[in-house]
């Protein structure tokens, strides 16, 4: 008996995209932690104007 469990690729593909909003937030914060605020900023602006939307679109939001 198989008990793996089967994703749809459209769940893949938002499991992808969370793991990619969730290295930007690591970003943000090792540029934050090193003082480099204006790295911090420029990925705060790719999450909210690129990544965001992306996501709540996939989501159907």
């Amino acid at each position: 008996m198989n008990n793996t469990i089967k994703r749809t690729s459209a769940t893949r593909g938002l499991t992808s995209i969370h793991t990619i909003k969730l290295a930007v937030l690591d970003a943000i914060e090792y540029a934050e932690h090193r003082g480099d605020l204006n790295l911090a900023l420029a990925y705060a602006a790719f999450l909210k104007k690129d990544l965001d939307p992306f996501i709540k679109e996939r989501l159907g939001l």
